[in-house]
């Protein structure tokens, strides 16, 4: 079987680079976030021979389209050649650095339109009888995106945006109605939570038997409660009210209960908005990050099985996927984990 071996794919301003820096290169990283966070690459190339601190100096903005490229029987003998598209990204800083070992420039991108007005100019402005998701593609559309929804729809009387960028305000609202965001290329994605931990597992990662290098596992009963209690005005008749969501399966040892303020229309919607605040803060009970060698497989948003660990056996959410290289480390894949909520 030949030595496993990996390599980056890079097409700079639409022109393939790949074999022009592979001589320079130290080591890459690609991260992929399943919510909440963009995307983001990372090339660390020596500089020997002071070119890429001149005419070579990556400009700020430019595109890059990054593949990660597992050579031919990574899997196994005979087994293809794995890419892993890494999606289209825009140079967000570049840093040099001097020492002992010779000096190093590294390039660093974020997921591309991530740049534009969404995460830039901070706005005001409101929506009135009209439905989340019309709400999102209001933002989406002008700024170049096309929506992919993966959720049920929300009418609302009224929704407003008090001095956000769009991208802040999106984040803000899918956090209310427990719902996730990635911005992946020129798409805005929200999906359920409770829905992707419902889907079946991916990839089994057991100790002992996987290419496993490292894990941390724990679990806590601080900030973990077992309902929550939402408060909120009620605009038909003015009045005071309070809705309790409890969990069919409410974490063992907690007896607390989460109290919070919402702005609701209806019993149906403090109801979602309760449900929603309780999962962000239960799905943190346990989590983990995990290191393999190089597993192109592990991608963000995906439920992984964790067996060889006892009590903290079960299904895993991906919540990032970290896939590096290093000359001196080869390839590898770190990530964080969170147990699914069933409800």
């Amino acid at each position: 079987m030949k030595s496993r071996a990996a390599r980056i794919q890079i097409a700079y301003q639409g022109a393939d680079i790949s074999k022009d820096i592979a001589p320079f290169v130290r080591g890459f990283s690609y991260t992929d976030n399943a919510h909440g966070q963009a995307d983001d690459l990372r090339v660390d190339m020596d500089d020997r021979d002071h070119l890429w601190k001149g005419d070579w100096l990556p400009r700020k903005g430019d595109t890059i389209v990054a593949s990660i490229v597992c050579l031919e029987e990574w899997n196994g003998p005979g087994s293809p050649s794995v890419s892993i598209p890494c999606g289209t990204f825009e140079v967000d800083e570049v840093e040099l650095a001097v020492g002992d070992q010779g000096d190093t420039v590294a390039l660093k991108a974020v997921s591309s339109l991530t740049q534009n007005s969404i995460r830039k100019e901070s706005k005001s402005r409101g929506w009135e009888n009209v439905s989340l998701r019309q709400v999102f593609s209001d933002i989406a559309s002008p700024a170049g995106f096309q929506l992919s929804w993966q959720a049920d729809d929300v009418q609302l009387l009224r929704l407003d945006q008090h001095a956000e960028t769009d991208l802040a305000f999106m984040k803000r609202v899918v956090d209310e109605y427990g719902l996730n965001l990635k911005i992946n290329d020129a798409t805005v994605i929200v999906f359920a939570g409770e829905k992707y931990d419902a889907h079946p597992v991916s990839l089994s990662v057991t100790r002992g038997q996987s290419d496993l290098r490292s894990a941390s596992l724990k679990t806590k009963t601080i900030e973990i409660y077992k309902a929550c209690e939402v408060s909120f005005h009620d605009p038909k008749d003015k009045e005071l009210k309070t809705f309790t969501y409890s969990p069919p399966d409410p974490p063992a040892g907690s007896g607390r209960i989460l109290r919070v303020n919402q702005i609701a229309d209806d019993i149906a919607m403090a109801e979602r908005k309760a449900k929603a605040a309780l999962r962000k803060k239960n799905q943190r009970e346990v989590e983990g990050d995990l290191t393999l060698m190089g597993e192109p497989r592990l991608l963000a948003g995906m439920n992984i099985a964790l067996g060889g660990f006892r009590l903290f056996d079960g299904t895993y959410a991906v919540e990032q996927a970290k896939h590096s290289f290093t000359r001196t480390g080869g390839y590898s894949t770190s990530v964080k984990i969170r147990k699914v909520l069933k409800w």
